[in-house]
């Protein structure tokens, strides 16, 4: 059944002028965007989230969805815009009134109050969202709003932004959401649909209506290429402890590790040998610290070079911080240095390098400091990324080739990441090992011959001896696990970094037209292979019987057909006297095609799903992630 739809007062005062100016002044896929909110919307769908990298222009899309969102009801002609900083809501302000100049746009927030008469409110979250305060039930008619739009959406299961959507009939939960009678639509936009602490956002959300990744971004040109060189450092965080709450290196341990004098040098060293040629010089960088402590060593460390830095850390008083902030996006002093403040809500287009002098396991916090750098800017080439490597053997560190799906020490060497992915994409297409190499000219170098068939053996006899579980798990790299299935598809075991479910369970079916479903998060690996031991036992007796790796079929000759391809993926020539065996055979040949649905599981990981599968959908109540 189609939504009736009622135009409001405020979509009667836009002059068609006016519409056809905004737009043509939104980039492809904006307008995108939109149309696949708007027509969420039509097709019943009250509450839902879209994913734009960091540098898309998200304030700008839900400017234009102020007058392009459809209301619910006749009287309903408000919108709420719910921000949790300072710096989000002044741009939103300040992008609404220049998209939307016919509109009344006030502000929530402490001892500023909105007119009675406002069309768009951007409010604080903490203001609005007290516990203690009578402003959200005094002030707020459900019915006079159509529209809450929620800026940075993965903070949206907060207690404080379900308190504000509770009173508007909305966030109690998935099922409360879509049987609500609220009118009222909520629409939230983010660069990282996840938390940090693995609180779930189904809840809130019951759909991603449009995504795009920083791979399409940069293939279309849309953000500045990032151009990596890693300052590789014997600094050891295996050791330093992750917060429970995060899935992050715990701030006071990581603080006592990373900030010593030998470290901070071989960053501003760094800086200053890429800044010495005339092609870098003048660069505006931003430096990603750990703690307050740490940002004013690494000022200290690029003064004593001559640079001209300045830091900002939570504590700096508003006026010092818009000053700062005004005078490095002038162009008035080169390094700025700062921790957790300008993760989230800074538009400062002209920033062409950025430091990450904060190590961090998560993702999310990686991709948003990553981000402060990729808006594009006139005259601006590309952003020079300088990428801290330290040592980290037992830790999921976080680094530019990782999320691309390389190995976290990979030396891009200056080169852009769109570029190297590419190229490592051809390469591990034609030998697939080479997805663990450290670097391209490795990854070239880098031949199928060196997985002789002696090393295979003793790799599937080692694993055998480590995990001795009943399947046949092929071990793909490193806490990852692939098993192949008669009839049903391919099992994928990966290690993740989030909270307490540290692995987790995909299938890639042979018949589903989904690609892949989550079956299941667990605590750790043996829990993970009990997990795919059910399955496999309720696929078939057969299913079970041909994927235990003690079956008799297994010590049989190999056939005709798996020596051809077991030559043809190893391109050497077998021993004549060497007797391949169906279970060696069925091994590499299982793990070229396990490698191959592994790059494609990477691949998918990295974007949200447009449509939760019921299976997914059951593990996003899990795993509290919109991404899992």
């Amino acid at each position: 059944m189609r939504a009736v739809f009622w135009r409001t007062e405020v979509c009667r005062r836009q002059s068609p002028s006016r519409r056809l100016f905004s737009s043509l002044s939104l980039r492809p896929y904006q307008t995108e965007c939109i149309e696949a909110s708007v027509k969420a919307v039509e097709r019943g769908i009250k509450s839902q989230a879209v994913s734009l990298p960091v540098g898309s222009g998200k304030t700008v899309v839900f400017s234009h969805l102020v007058e392009r969102m459809p209301s619910l009801s006749r009287r309903a002609h408000r919108t709420l815009v719910l921000a949790h900083r300072d710096e989000i809501i002044d741009q939103a302000v300040q992008k609404i009134c220049k998209i939307q100049p016919h509109l009344i746009v006030d502000i929530e927030q402490g001892k500023k109050r909105p007119s009675s008469n406002a069309d768009v409110i951007v409010a604080s979250v903490a203001t609005l969202g007290r516990r203690d305060s009578s402003r959200l039930v005094d002030n707020y008619d459900p019915d006079d709003f159509k529209l809450i739009i929620i800026d940075e959406a993965h903070h949206a299961a907060a207690s404080t932004y379900r308190r504000i959507l509770r009173h508007f009939g909305r966030g109690g939960g998935e099922d409360e959401n879509r049987n609500s009678n609220s009118n009222v639509l909520v629409w939230g936009c983010s660069a990282t649909l996840a938390r940090h602490d693995g609180v779930r956002l189904s809840d809130v959300f019951e759909e991603i209506t449009y995504y795009r990744t920083l791979l399409d971004m940069w293939n279309d040109g849309w953000l500045s290429p990032a151009r990596a060189y890693h300052i590789k450092t014997n600094v050891n965080l295996s050791d330093v402890p992750l917060r429970s709450d995060s899935g992050d290196f715990n701030i006071t341990s990581l603080a006592n590790r990373v900030d010593t004098l030998h470290r901070n040098e071989l960053i501003t060293r760094a800086w200053e040998r890429l800044s010495s040629s005339p092609r870098q010089r003048h660069r505006s960088t931003l430096v990603f610290a750990v703690d307050v402590r740490h940002v004013a060593n690494l000022v200290e460390a690029f003064r004593s070079r001559g640079v001209d830095a300045r830091g900002v850390v939570g504590s700096t008083s508003k006026d010092e911080r818009v000053g700062v902030l005004e005078a490095f996006k002038r162009g008035d002093f080169p390094v700025l240095v700062n921790c957790q403040v300008f993760t989230e809500g800074t538009d400062i287009p002209r920033v062409d390098c950025v430091v990450l002098a904060r190590p961090t396991a998560s993702p999310v916090l990686f991709q948003q400091m990553l981000g402060r750098g990729l808006r594009l800017f006139p005259g601006k080439v590309d952003c020079v990324v300088l990428d801290c490597v330290d040592v980290c053997e037992r830790r999921p560190l976080v680094t530019l080739p990782s999320l691309l799906g390389l190995v976290p020490h990979f030396d891009m060497g200056g080169l852009d990441a769109w570029t190297v992915y590419r190229r490592m994409e051809r390469l591990v297409d034609e030998t697939p090992e080479c997805i663990e190499a450290g670097s391209l000219v490795e990854a070239r170098n880098w031949r199928e011959t060196d997985f002789e068939l002696k090393s295979a053996d003793l790799r599937v006899d080692d694993f055998k001896r480590a995990f001795p579980d009943r399947l046949d798990w092929i071990r793909l790299r490193k806490d990852v696990y692939g098993l192949i299935v008669l009839k049903a598809g391919q099992l994928i075991v990966i290690g993740t970094s989030t909270g307490e479910s540290r692995y987790g369970l995909y299938l890639k079916s042979s018949e589903s037209k989904e690609k892949f479903s989550c079956l299941g998060q667990f605590g750790d690996l043996e829990s993970a292979f009990k997990g795919a031991s059910t399955y496999v036992r309720r696929c078939s007796y057969t299913a079970w019987k041909l994927a235990d790796k003690n079956a008799e079929w297994k010590r049989k000759p190999a056939s005709e057909g798996q020596l051809r391809k077991v030559k043809t993926i190893l391109k050497q020539k077998l021993q004549e006297d060497r007797v391949v065996t169906k279970g060696f055979a069925s091994y590499i040949i299982g793990a070229m095609s396990l490698r191959q649905t592994l790059k494609q599981l990477d691949l998918y990981l990295s974007r949200p799903p447009a449509r939760l599968t019921p299976l997914f959908a059951k593990e996003w109540k899990k795993t509290g992630s919109l991404i899992d």
